[in-house]
């Protein structure tokens, strides 16, 4: 299968399952909305990291489970939702602490080494598209953390003319959203509402994002698992 074949099913898998992009874009927006009353107190701050992190590891879980279930004869039970969620909760949380300790530790060496500061989101962001794949690895193949890193490797390294194209792909398409080339609106029209009411700027300013970013993910997700599930064809 083809890298435009995999990109052309990935759009049609997304646009079947809208209902999913509706549930990962209500999380968000409820996580924007939470950050709002939170950012300013360093205590509630460190918690809604916290909850940002397990939210978005037990939603996870179900959203790439009933993406699997949909592209099979079996229909969609949400009643099952939770189930797939909680099964999957502990070991894509694991693996977002490792990652998170993985893009800090250098960050930190390097701060401490040269004295220039590094951008976490950027390092994680550049992370992002190889984290998912390893996730799907983890819900399609029901593996542990490490063992589904080790096969993603393997994964990368014996299909690099696809897999390999297709990380990179969706690794520049990450960047570029983060800096603003692919929905600037909000860079253009931030200086313009910068002295506004603050939720009124973020929902001119991020709402959109959040579209993008929930369907971006799950596309990716799409894509990925396309990709992997007819490897030999």
């Amino acid at each position: 299968m083809t890298i435009v074949r995999v990109i052309k099913e990935g759009f049609k898998l997304t646009n079947r399952n809208l209902k999913l992009f509706l549930v990962l874009f209500c999380i968000n927006l409820f996580l924007l909305g939470s950050y709002l009353l939170f950012f300013k107190n360093e205590t509630l701050y460190f918690l809604w990291r916290l909850m940002q992190i397990f939210l978005i590891a037990f939603i996870s879980g179900g959203l790439l489970s009933f993406l699997r279930i949909s592209m099979g004869e079996y229909k969609i039970i949400w009643s099952e939702f939770t189930y797939y969620c909680k099964k999957y909760c502990w070991r894509l949380i694991g693996l977002g602490i490792l990652f998170g300790i993985i893009v800090l530790l250098p960050m930190i060496l390097i701060s401490a080494v040269t004295g220039y500061e590094l951008n976490p989101r950027f390092l994680g962001i550049a992370f992002t598209a190889f984290m998912l794949l390893i996730e799907i690895i983890i819900v399609l193949e029901d593996k542990g953390v490490f063992s589904a890193i080790t096969d993603t490797i393997r994964l990368i390294r014996e299909n690099f003319g696809r897999i390999g194209v297709l990380l990179i792909i969706f690794t520049g398409v990450y960047l570029l959203l983060e800096l603003g080339f692919v929905f600037p609106l909000p860079t253009l029209l931030k200086p313009l509402l910068a002295s506004k009411n603050l939720y009124i700027s973020a929902a001119t300013l991020y709402l959109p994002q959040l579209c993008i970013k929930a369907y971006l993910y799950l596309f990716v997700a799409a894509s990925y698992m396309t990709l992997y599930l007819n490897l030999g064809k």
